[in-house]
């Protein structure tokens, strides 16, 4: 049997093998480092005149629950989602809310002050705000004259 050519189908399979990937691999990942991805909370990082932002979306979780860190440059956000015990785990028909544990780590520049960050949290969202430091003046360095060798006889 003769089968006429169709130049778009080896495209079309392509298509349709990522089509796959994405959905059986990074929607629905059976292992647990591409769930780890999933269940981070959202996080945006932006710069201001006056200093840097760090701003982590964390709806349901109480202020209690937040723990924030900083070591170094690093800084490090971490806490629990919990469940509720009120709905059995049977009874879901759909659940896109993801429960346990988090941690996000950011590495700040060095040109915020680390010692004077001021961190509040309402309506579920998380800002800290590291003021920029004063940029470094360049120092002036004084050229003296430099002693000559005497000369040496021969």
């Amino acid at each position: 049997m003769i089968e006429r050519w169709d130049p778009f189908r080896e495209m079309r399979a392509l298509r349709d093998s990522f089509n796959r990937f994405f959905d059986e691999a990074l929607l629905r990942p059976s292992s647990d480092w591409l769930a780890g991805f999933r269940d981070q909370p959202a996080m945006n990082v932006y710069e201001t005149d006056t200093g840097l932002n760090v701003e982590v979306h964390l709806p349901g979780i109480k202020r209690e629950e937040i723990d924030i860190t900083l070591s170094g440059n690093t800084l490090t956000i971490k806490g629990e989602r919990r469940a509720s015990e009120e709905v059995k785990e049977e009874h879901y028909l759909r659940r896109e809310v993801h429960y346990g544990a988090f941690l996000r780590r950011v590495t700040l520049p060095e040109y915020v002050d680390l010692e004077k960050p001021e961190a509040t949290f309402a309506d579920g969202v998380l800002k800290i705000v590291f003021p920029k430091m004063a940029a470094p003046q360049p120092k002036k360095i004084e050229l003296k004259e430099a002693a000559r060798p005497e000369e040496v006889p021969a």
